[in-house]
């Protein structure tokens, strides 16, 4: 995040299909970075006919620094989540079809009925047509997920150019997930370290999600991310690329599943500094059964 250049405001947008909140009905959905003025508190906000509906996020955005923000529409309820913790929710029985605007374009970094632009540095953006738990959300905040996935409307890596190089003519935001939502550029200069590409911040370019929940075929960037997660199932399998797996905190097994490793002397496991090693860091319900395969767990090293 940087700091604006429009006197009194922080940041207007970061990516929505929003004209203005002078024109009630006009709008459809909108996160923002900062919930009026210049507090840097990111807010999620939805229209339902002339109606708007907010949640709004605890964290004050700190300049520099990259965060990873998520706004989910469930049902009655809208929640906004920053770095994978659930900061703000709305429930209210009017959040039910959120408008749908003819001829309304997602924008990032700047709203059509305002003249100024969010001064910002962006990675990794997703629409989905599903609401994403919790689990799902901080699971894969810190990789690149895979280009298509069930109910995955767009995906982007942000990775064409060459960060803060001469980029001319690459004008086009590509939406990998086959579905053809490509973005436009525009008023970019492409040419210097302002107003072009950046390299990749968060995560690095080529981060992949490694672990892999087969039967659901949903990616995640942590075993217990994987195991957590709602659509994880009695009987599912999930494979673990090779890789050191340093888990924070204790594994609850609450479900029947196999977990599968790539390779048995690549695929290491292991609790962090903070955690106890053995029996006391995995807690698994009784009468379960959980099969490890082709995996080694760090603390017998």
């Amino acid at each position: 995040m940087k700091s604006n250049r429009i006197t009194g405001y922080s940041n207007i947008t970061g990516v929505g299909k929003w004209n203005t909140g002078a024109t009630p009905g006009s709008n459809e959905w909108l996160i923002t970075l900062s919930n009026g003025g210049n507090n840097n508190i990111p807010n999620f906000t939805v229209e339902v006919g002339s109606t708007r509906y907010t949640a709004v996020a605890t964290t004050s955005l700190t300049l520099g620094t990259w965060y990873h923000i998520a706004g989910v529409r469930e049902g009655t309820t809208i929640k906004i989540y920053v770095n994978g913790v659930l900061e703000g929710s709305l429930t209210d029985a009017g959040i039910t079809n959120i408008n749908d605007v003819p001829g309304r374009k997602v924008m990032l970094g700047k709203i059509d009925g305002f003249a100024g632009y969010t001064n910002m540095e962006m990675d990794e953006l997703r629409i989905w047509g599903e609401a994403r738990s919790l689990a799902q959300i901080s699971g894969n905040m810190n990789c690149e997920i895979p280009s298509s996935a069930a109910n995955l409307l767009a995906n982007y890596h942000f990775n064409q150019g060459v960060g803060n190089n001469p980029n001319p003519g690459i004008n086009t935001l590509t939406d990998i997930s086959g579905n053809g939502y490509d973005g436009s550029l525009i008023n970019f200069g492409l040419m210097v370290t302002t107003s072009n590409w950046v390299t990749p911040g968060s995560p690095a370019s080529g981060n992949a999600c490694k672990v892999h929940n087969i039967t659901q075929n949903t990616y995640f960037s942590s075993i217990q991310a994987a195991i957590g997660d709602l659509q994880t199932a009695n009987g599912d399998v999930i494979s673990v690329a090779a890789g050191t797996y340093t888990e924070i905190g204790q594994i609850v097994i609450n479900k029947n599943l196999t977990i599968v490793g790539e390779d048995k002397l690549t695929t290491i496991i292991k609790p962090d500094g903070d955690t106890p090693s053995g029996d006391a860091w995995i807690l698994q319900t009784q009468q379960l059964h959980l099969i490890w395969k082709k995996v080694t767990f760090g603390w017998f090293s």
